[in-house]
């Protein structure tokens, strides 16, 4: 499982001139070698003991507590069956934007190749969890406080199990 500029999939053929990867929408990507030599994220070697970690973000306003975005964001990868228990998914802060500090939640998958199917799953319970919550996600551009809170009803969660 590889990223390389505007394409990630899995390497189906490795060639002289060329390397072909099948993305997660089943096409068929030939990519120079010469494209390969700088910029490719290999996903499918980590350390020895250790797994890939993926992440997603999302900016939450300062006026919730961060102990609180923690422990949403930890239930909502929790009901993802595909993010492994061990290691636990995290949190980082990793900026403090004008109007939102922004969290990385990381996971690791066993299949890193299921990645798209999981983040998207892996979105949806982020969603569910602060709209539950009453928290408003202020990520990706923010910019003032709305008249009325911008907070969906809730409504049925996604199955957990992603397997397409």
């Amino acid at each position: 499982m590889v990223k390389t500029g505007d394409y990630e999939g899995t390497v189906v053929r490795l060639g002289f001139f060329t390397t072909t990867v099948r993305t997660s929408r089943e096409e068929l990507v030939s990519l120079p070698n010469s494209q390969l030599s700088s910029g490719l994220v290999n996903y499918s070697t980590p350390r020895k003991g250790k797994a890939v970690r993926f992440s997603v973000s999302v900016g939450i306003g300062y006026d919730t507590a961060w102990q609180q975005v923690h422990a949403l964001l930890k239930s909502a990868a929790a009901k993802v069956e595909e993010i492994l228990p061990d290691p636990a998914p995290d949190i980082r802060q990793t900026a403090l934007n004008d109007f939102a500090v922004q969290y990385d939640l990381l996971f690791s998958l066993e299949d890193p190749s299921k990645r798209p199917a999981v983040t998207s799953v892996l979105h949806v319970q982020i969603q569910d969890a602060f709209h539950n919550a009453g928290l408003q996600i202020m990520s990706p551009h923010y910019v003032a406080d709305p008249s009325v809170d911008k907070i969906p009803p809730a409504g049925p969660s996604l199955p957990k199990n992603t397997s397409a």
